[in-house]
């Protein structure tokens, strides 16, 4: 079975997930799942302008594939993505 981790700050059921990341979880053999949870997000003027993020390193491990939405691309994920690297994650 081949396992995709999701990193992004939008759940598994906004529009951005439905239509980049959950189609993959209806092909066989093929699970998807979270690798971590929003802890705090940060707003200025009604607007995201940070969050804090608490990474699934267990799932993140034991996927195949790291799907990165690129709203998670902050400066609070930096430790998280290289260690994606480290782990050699496609």
């Amino acid at each position: 079975m081949i396992q995709i981790c999701h990193l992004g700050i939008d759940s598994f059921f906004s529009p951005v997930s439905l239509l980049r990341v959950f189609p993959y979880a209806y092909l066989n053999n093929v699970q998807v799942v979270s690798g971590g949870k929003l802890s705090q997000i940060y707003k200025e003027k009604g607007h995201v302008v940070g969050f804090k993020f608490e990474a699934n390193y267990e799932a993140i491990k034991k996927s195949n594939i790291v799907f990165v939405q690129r709203s998670f691309l902050q400066q609070s994920t930096i430790k998280i993505l290289d260690d994606i690297i480290k782990f050699k994650k496609k």
